[in-house]
């Protein structure tokens, strides 16, 4: 039965959680290095009957020590989090968080140290949140209730672009000084009809009616009017504007 020999070590680690830096400290471990078992097992080669080679472990090093994760954290995750970036797509500008983009940012031990890069999967679901679902279409500012209240949904605009150009210049952007955190990113914009500037100046304070209305059941009924409400809901009259269910 083959035993493992000592303890494994452990490689210092970075990641950016919901804005925050958080760090792994390295830990050694112990096992065999291949001189001693080398030297070991030339002292059995000459030894006759029952060969017994004691073998001693010795202290591991981890390959990502301390003074990798503080390399990572001063020229990566610390600039990284200390504020908003601003991708504009064409001339609309779109702000993003730490706490929104800090996620995309992955460290990985590569040849002794931690480096940085894009992760492709977690950036693409950070644009999906700033962009419209289906990113090539806009989509209106609007009001909603929200417990009660009426809340501004932003506006999203319209974009069509590569990931892969916004990926090859991410970590420059986020790793900028406050005043170069703002990259171009090649694309073609379709703005939202009314923006959230737009929706914020109705001052919409509160629910200002409710109705409710009954019918005659019919099968066909339930499907119209069901139909009806779905298009009708959340429609938004600025004053003076009229409004006709037909």
């Amino acid at each position: 039965m083959n035993k493992r020999a000592g303890t494994p070590f452990k490689d210092g680690d970075v990641v950016i959680k919901k804005g925050k830096i958080k760090t792994t400290q390295p830990v050694a471990g112990e096992g065999v290095s291949d001189d001693a078992l080398r030297t070991a097992l030339a002292g059995q080669l000459l030894v006759e009957g029952d060969r017994k080679a004691d073998v001693p472990l010795a202290e591991l090093t981890p390959d990502v020590d301390e003074a990798d994760v503080q390399e990572a954290v001063d020229k990566v995750a610390t600039p990284a989090v200390s504020g908003p970036i601003t991708l504009k797509f064409e001339k609309t500008p779109v702000e993003l968080s730490p706490k929104e983009f800090g996620d995309a940012i992955r460290f990985d031990p590569k040849d002794g140290e931690l480096q940085a890069s894009v992760a492709p999967s977690k950036l693409k679901k950070v644009l999906k949140k700033a962009l419209a679902d289906d990113a090539a279409k806009p989509v209106d500012a609007t009001i909603k209730m929200v417990n009660g209240a009426p809340k501004v949904i932003p506006a999203k605009p319209g974009v069509t672009f590569n990931q892969k150009d916004l990926e090859a210049v991410f970590l420059d952007v986020v790793t900028a000084p406050k005043g170069e955190r703002t990259v171009e990113v090649k694309s073609k914009v379709a703005k939202p009809k009314v923006t959230t500037e737009e929706a914020k100046a109705w001052g919409v304070k509160e629910k200002v009616s409710t109705f409710t209305t009954n019918f005659p059941y019919a099968e066909y009924r339930n499907v119209n009017i069901g139909r009806a409400a779905e298009l009708v809901n959340g429609t938004v009259l600025a004053p003076g504007d009229t409004f006709s269910m037909n």
